[in-house]
């Protein structure tokens, strides 16, 4: 999959739809500490492809393929600032 340009969405404390439908997910880097969760679903439920409690400045990179998404991309930073990105 070639992908020209990955944006991002910063999520802070909350719960958030960031897509919907198919897409990719690319990784998260935390800007403020804490937890977050990454689901395939438009809510907080169903598959779950990414939980960790991060430090500010980490960072996960699933590289130039990224994660396929069928259904959505769904982050759910209950504490802590996360930059997500996707496509």
């Amino acid at each position: 999959m070639a992908v020209d340009k990955i944006g991002y969405r910063q999520i802070a404390s909350t719960s958030s739809l960031v897509k919907s439908g198919p897409t990719g997910f690319f990784g998260v880097i935390c800007v403020v500490a804490g937890t977050v969760i990454i689901y395939d679903n438009t809510a907080a439920s169903g598959t779950i492809i990414f939980t960790k409690t991060m430090a500010v400045g980490d960072e996960v990179d699933f590289g130039t393929g990224g994660v396929a998404l069928g259904t959505g991309l769904y982050v759910n930073a209950g504490t802590g600032t996360f930059n997500v990105m996707f496509t």
